[in-house]
């Protein structure tokens, strides 16, 4: 079993839509890199991101910035962490485990993609 499985199972019970992006895909698709944390691209939809942070901060992950992990689910807050933290992506720990969630939004790698 692979260091990332059990974020992956914990995001597939909670039916979460997500994309594994960043140093954890290089392994996943057979090529050797070692890193600790799981970057996630994620739909984030208030519905959407509400469940991602329920599923995660259900099985003990917690935001690694000292904000409710419910925050994350309003575009309003997002919005204003990039603004004014430059803050590009959301980060969970698990206190029992070295790994670390990395979740950004989905739409904008797709924007990343098509140049825009």
């Amino acid at each position: 079993m692979s260091v990332y499985e059990p974020i992956f199972k914990i995001l597939n019970a909670a039916d979460v839509q997500y994309v594994v992006v960043g140093g954890v895909a290089t392994p996943l698709h057979g090529y050797a890199r070692l890193t600790a944390d799981v970057d996630l691209a994620v739909d984030l939809a208030p519905q959407e991101a509400l469940k991602l942070i329920r599923a995660l901060v259900g099985n003990g992950f917690r935001p690694q910035v000292p904000v409710s992990a419910e925050m994350f689910a309003d575009p309003e807050v997002r919005k204003g962490w990039l603004q004014e933290k430059h803050m590009r992506a959301f980060s969970l720990v698990d206190p029992t485990n070295p790994m670390r969630a990395d979740i950004g939004e989905l739409e904008a790698i797709r924007r990343r993609k098509q140049g825009r």
